[in-house]
């Protein structure tokens, strides 16, 4: 318990301070370590998860991110992430942690490709069955070429990215969660905006490594009680984990 006291402590004390690039990779790089180390008594209030996911993408005003000033078709766009829960699965406010890889792909008049490929440390917000994400980085890629492709990325030097995201979540299993958001990405290089912004609509799954998996009639989740007439998943037996 004294453990538990002192990393929610620290964590308090990190969220009062102004969110920079730096703070957010500080906090991931303290949480991935801590979501393997601690026992598995205390999954169920540090949850480690992966996610991957994919959806549609438009890159809006490229330039100067991307070197190209032409418009850009919709393209595809891919996550994948990985993070921690830092608290319990009853409480119906969630406060996670996360770093994730997203990847955006554009296609200009004269049929060259381009893409955008971020990592972002993330903060991430969950109300009942609300989510909502913030993350800053300067660790951007790009790429053009006649083909599209995850390879040929080069580092954008002097880029800094901005990211906010918002959806809905809907439980699978205890273990699984699908996410169906809406994101926005905005590059600045030097005193520049662009892409601005990229749009993205992504679904994705969660999986947790740890968790409940208990099969009881009654139990508590987002906050509320839900019994066997409030059953919640998607047509599987798993009932409510506890």
């Amino acid at each position: 318990m004294a453990l538990v006291k002192t990393i929610r402590a620290f964590f308090c004390n990190f969220l009062q301070r102004p969110l920079t690039a730096r703070h957010l990779g500080n906090l991931i790089s303290f949480g991935l370590p801590l979501a393997i180390v601690l026992p598995v008594q205390s999954a169920h209030a540090f949850r480690p998860f992966f996610e991957l996911g994919a959806g549609t993408a438009k890159i809006l005003n490229p330039s100067p991110g991307l070197d190209t000033s032409s418009s850009l078709s919709y393209g595809m766009s891919y996550v994948g992430g990985f993070g921690f829960e830092l608290t319990p699965p009853q409480k119906a406010f969630q406060v996670n942690i996360a770093g994730q890889v997203r990847t955006s792909h554009g296609t200009s008049a004269d049929v060259t490709y381009y893409g955008l490929q971020s990592v972002y440390p993330q903060l991430r917000f969950e109300y009942k069955y609300l989510y909502f994400c913030l993350g800053m980085t300067p660790y951007i890629r790009t790429r053009s070429g006649t083909t599209s492709s995850f390879t040929a990325f080069n580092r954008a030097t002097g880029a800094l990215g901005y990211f906010a995201e918002a959806g809905y979540k809907v439980m699978v299993t205890p273990k699984v969660f699908f996410y169906a958001t809406a994101a926005g990405e905005v590059i600045k290089t030097g005193t520049q905006y662009g892409p601005k912004p990229a749009l993205e609509i992504v679904g994705f799954l969660r999986f947790y490594l740890f968790g409940p998996s208990t099969l009881v009639k009654e139990s508590t989740a987002y906050g509320e009680n839900m019994s066997d007439d409030d059953y919640e998943g998607w047509r599987y037996p798993w009932g409510r984990g506890r």
